[in-house]
């Protein structure tokens, strides 16, 4: 690590209040490139358990929480596609996500709301109550 990959914060002792959520994807280092999924041998995202790994690995870049929708986007899509599994992790990275930062879903775009809303029969309760706030969210833009 070199001692321009870390950002200064300042902490006031009267103001215990954190730094807003959504400020996670800001909080990357100036000149990082964001991890690509793609440039990793081995790694197949349609494979949900490497997905997850993916998308862990983006919550903690040099310390800090660089995961946006858009990284749901690139590390769950194609699982999803492929399975109902994906669909469910899909649904729970996006909830992680907006739990964490308030960031709600994208629209989804329309072979992924099929594929999500034909999923939601085979689904045990918790898994289809994530798949639907998943449904409700991304279809509210």
């Amino acid at each position: 690590m070199h001692e321009s990959d870390f950002i200064p914060v300042v902490v006031f002792d009267d103001d215990p209040q954190p730094l807003p959520p959504h400020t996670m994807a800001a909080a990357r280092p100036p000149g990082r490139p964001r991890p690509d999924p793609s440039s990793h041998p081995g790694m197949n995202l349609v494979d949900v358990e490497h997905a997850w790994a993916y998308w862990n690995s983006l919550g903690s870049i040099n310390g800090c929480d660089i995961r946006s929708g858009i990284d749901v986007v690139r590390a769950f899509r194609a699982a999803a596609l492929q399975s109902s599994a994906g669909v469910v992790a899909f649904a729970t990275a996006y909830r992680q996500l907006f739990d964490k930062s308030g960031e709600r879903p994208r629209a989804l775009d329309a072979e992924l709301k099929k594929i999500a809303a034909s999923a939601l029969s085979s689904l045990g309760p918790e898994d289809r109550e994530v798949v639907e706030w998943l449904l409700r969210s991304g279809n509210s833009q």
